[in-house]
């Protein structure tokens, strides 16, 4: 189903699995359970930046219902008191460098020409449950943006490209854009243009990249989401949650840039190793 105008609350009170948590099973189905009842701490301060930008160019005018500025030290009664308050009322409290960093880079956004027109028109913050038709697993989905194309928006501190698609691949990018994408064809809604992640550093100078994501990285992405749902249904079955090393001992490798031209002979070594 399409949930347009879900709040963030509501969805997260949906049970399903979302790509947030199916990552952790590439860690582990260990770190996957664990998280269950344990979820990331998301209070870091690049989470805090991240957050704001997003809220400040999608949902503006929640902005000073969902965030505060504290400009003293993070310590005594005056601190206290307002950690007290966004307690109670759900509020992020942020430092003056880490409004004047989101404030800044949602600018950037929204004055870029590239992502500005992409932003122009569409639906923000769209909640999607579907059931995955192979594990029949309920799943879920928040899409950034959704109009002419599917849109993520991300902060960074390394924008250039091959940075972070060092970082996009590490963090499973191109998985969650797959994720959210059969989500939407399950609801019956197939759109032919090519997804868009923006892109934002979160420091000066706010620089913005738009990208088009083709889709040789969507068959990557939709393949490791797969094998992760795969997994993850084997060990629902049968209650069993292994860690890293399921196996036994691992053989403790570099990888092969750390060898320079002496791979050949290591490879050698490894095939003789019992």
């Amino acid at each position: 189903m399409i949930h347009p105008g879900m709040t963030y609350a509501e969805y997260a009170g949906i049970d399903a699995v979302n790509w947030s948590r199916l990552k952790a099973m590439r860690v582990s189905p260990l770190q996957f359970h664990y998280e269950l009842t344990n979820p990331p701490d998301a209070d870091a301060s690049h989470f805090r930046v991240g957050t704001a930008a997003h809220c400040r160019v999608l949902e503006p005018d929640s902005f000073s219902q969902r965030f505060v500025v504290f400009s003293g030290t993070r310590r005594g009664k005056g601190w206290e008191a307002v950690k007290s308050h966004a307690a109670a009322t759900g509020v992020t409290v942020l430092s003056e460098d880490e409004a004047t960093a989101a404030l800044g880079a949602a600018a950037s956004v929204l004055t870029n020409p590239h992502s500005s027109a992409i932003l122009s028109a569409g639906l923000r913050e769209v909640s999607i449950t579907w059931e995955d038709e192979v594990t029949h697993f309920d799943c879920k989905g928040r899409i950034d943006f959704a109009g002419d194309h599917m849109v993520d928006l991300k902060t960074t501190a390394r924008i250039e490209p091959r940075a972070f698609a060092t970082q996009a691949a590490r963090l499973g990018y191109h998985a969650q854009f797959a994720f959210y994408l059969d989500g939407l064809r399950a609801n019956g809604i197939a759109n032919d243009k090519p997804p868009v992640l923006i892109a934002v550093q979160s420091a000066l100078p706010h620089d913005v990249i738009v990208f088009t994501i083709p889709p040789h990285v969507l068959d990557a992405g939709r393949r490791e989401y797969r094998r992760l749902l795969t997994k993850l249904y084997e060990c629902a079955e049968s209650n069993r949650w292994p860690g890293a090393a399921p196996n036994g001992p691992v053989v403790f490798e570099l990888p092969r840039w750390a060898y320079e031209n002496d791979y050949a002979l290591i490879e050698a070594d490894l095939e003789e190793m019992p």
